[in-house]
């Protein structure tokens, strides 16, 4: 009796050890579980992570704000000495002078913009002031134009009367647009100086009244772009020919007056940098070197400095100076 009961509380012994190892390995095997799916989760949230870090990061890359070019970009002249401006937003407010063109003051025009439409300024020449804005029969498309600078002030009840009575020096006669000034009619691109085209549209101006509307000559679109530094002076060793290279090649600016015309007609009055005004004939002549390649700015005209001015000019009437 007593053996059997000794016999009994050993198996019960045994059944307790068999039950807490397999507990034990349970747990473990939870545990082991529980750990593989804690690290699974954590690799998965440091991928999912990563994906999303990598996104972020390529989108902040690839969304680097651009200027949106305009759909005319190319039909717009362009100026060597044209003044750069940072974007400066601005809001139409003399609709009577909204008038954006392909060229300043006579281009053909782009689009006529209404009372408080913005626009974005980029650059400016004399009174005008080259701007992007959004197509008034397209909102989805960019437009670009030469803007009168009247049409961002509050319209004058009584402004200075515009100088109706230019003396305009032939082959140009006096015109309107947006204002009044000295131009060149034409009928096709032959009858235009060097580097204009007949592309231009206005009105002629007779005794301060608007007349007959006429094509006009305007610089040609996007003239080849001039440095502005690239007349600077280079240092003295920079300048040394080398011995078998030849004659040295005309500075940069020389090479822009040959490109923009011999003798070209001035734009409001006002020549570029490369040329030079000389009164006797009201044109525009380039800027020449005597002795420096002046064949290659001048072609067949004359390079003088007999026309009492700053610099050398190319001449086509060698008695236009005498």
């Amino acid at each position: 009796m007593r053996i059997s009961v000794l016999l009994a509380a050993g198996a019960i012994l045994l059944a307790g050890c068999g039950a807490l190892k397999k507990k034990g390995e349970d747990a473990g095997s939870s545990s082991a579980a529980q750990d593989s799916g804690e690290s699974t989760t954590a690799s998965g949230d440091d991928s999912g992570g990563g994906a999303t870090a990598t996104t972020e990061d390529a989108g902040s890359g690839g969304t680097t704000a651009t200027e949106s070019l305009a759909a005319n970009e190319n039909d717009v002249s362009r100026f060597p000495d044209e003044t750069k401006l940072d974007n400066v937003s601005k809001p139409i407010q003399n609709p009577a002078f909204g008038h954006a063109r392909q060229s300043p003051p006579t281009g053909l025009e782009v689009a006529t913009l209404k009372k408080g439409a913005s626009v974005t300024q980029i650059a400016q020449k004399d009174k005008y002031f080259l701007s992007i804005f959004e197509d008034p029969k397209d909102a989805t498309k960019k437009l670009m134009g030469w803007i009168y600078q009247d049409a961002f002030s509050p319209p004058k009840d009584a402004g200075p009367p515009q100088n109706t009575n230019l003396s305009c020096p032939a082959p140009q006669v006096l015109l309107i647009t947006d204002v009044a000034f000295c131009g060149v009619v034409c009928k096709d691109d032959k009858g235009c100086p060097a580097g204009n085209v007949c592309h231009g549209s206005a009105n002629r101006l007779v005794k301060g009244k608007g007349m007959e509307a006429v094509s006009t000559c305007v610089p040609a679109p996007k003239p080849p772009p001039v440095v502005k530094d690239a007349g600077a002076p280079k240092p003295a060793d920079a300048g040394t020919a080398v011995v078998d290279a030849g004659v040295a090649p005309p500075p940069a600016a020389d090479a822009g007056a040959a490109k923009l015309g011999i003798e070209i007609a001035p734009t409001g009055g006002k020549c570029p940098p490369t040329h030079l005004l000389v009164p006797k004939d009201g044109k525009c002549h380039a800027i020449c070197a005597e002795g420096v390649s002046s064949a290659a700015i001048c072609g067949s005209a004359r390079c003088t400095k007999k026309c009492a001015l700053a610099q050398p000019v190319c001449v086509s009437n060698t008695a236009l100076c005498q």
